[in-house]
């Protein structure tokens, strides 16, 4: 039993490096090491104004502001490994919170605005939290590229009750226009140069947690929707 868990582990380990997920991790971790060098660069040129007497306005309350900054960045940072790589019961809305705040940190996306919609009749639903955080980045990076080269602003998420009680999670550029495959039609993860073989990988990965990926060019882009069994 614990040999075929660790193969599947080592499996999915390579699914995601198929999809992508070391090159958005690399942009992530980019963009927040960015942000903690601009603090600690503006601590240290306070405290040799302050030494100078020059320091404007309060120190208390610039200090205050940028640790807190800096609270923000480690708990961004913990959030990358945060939760158990084994499936358990995830309340949708603060979890997908917790992935856009992660996807602010893509550089070279900081030009797209990101939304979240939250049904607060969406249901709890099982997956690794870990695992999940990491396939949605590369999922959001690829919708948002899509979106961008297409002169698109922003992507929604969104959640909600699906048909069959289970939890959909949907990945859209705003203000999509009409499909340009059949309505109601569910593009193959593989079809399409749009969709690539990042796509290809994560649809497999999320078959091994039954969970199905469908993808939907549009005019805006790639749209993709993550749907759940019921609890």
């Amino acid at each position: 039993m614990g040999d075929a868990s660790e193969d599947r582990r080592d499996d999915e380990e390579r699914l995601l490096v198929r999809a992508g997920w070391p090159a958005v991790l690399d942009r992530i971790l980019a963009g927040l090491s960015h942000d903690l060098n601009g603090r600690v660069t503006a601590l240290r040129g306070f405290l040799e104004l302050a030494e100078l007497g020059d320091a404007p306005g309060s120190l208390e309350a610039f200090l205050k502001g940028e640790v807190e900054r800096l609270e923000l960045l480690a708990r961004t940072l913990w959030s990358l490994n945060d939760g158990s790589p084994a499936p358990e019961l995830v309340a949708p809305g603060p979890f997908l919170s917790g992935v856009l705040q992660l996807h602010e940190r893509h550089r070279g996306l900081e030009t797209l605005a990101t939304a979240l919609r939250a049904d607060r009749e969406a249901p709890a639903f099982r997956a690794s939290q870990r695992e999940l955080r990491r396939v949605l980045l590369v999922a959001l990076a690829q919708v948002a590229w899509s979106a961008l080269a297409l002169g698109g602003r922003a992507v929604v998420v969104s959640c909600a009750v699906g048909e069959d009680d289970g939890l959909v999670i949907d990945l859209e550029p705003e203000g999509s226009g009409a499909p340009r495959d059949p309505p109601g039609r569910a593009v193959p993860a593989h079809a399409g140069p749009d969709a690539g073989r990042a796509l290809a990988a994560l649809a497999e990965l999320l078959a091994h947690q039954e969970i199905r990926l469908h993808v939907t060019r549009g005019e805006a882009g790639l749209a993709l929707r993550l749907a759940f069994p019921a609890v």
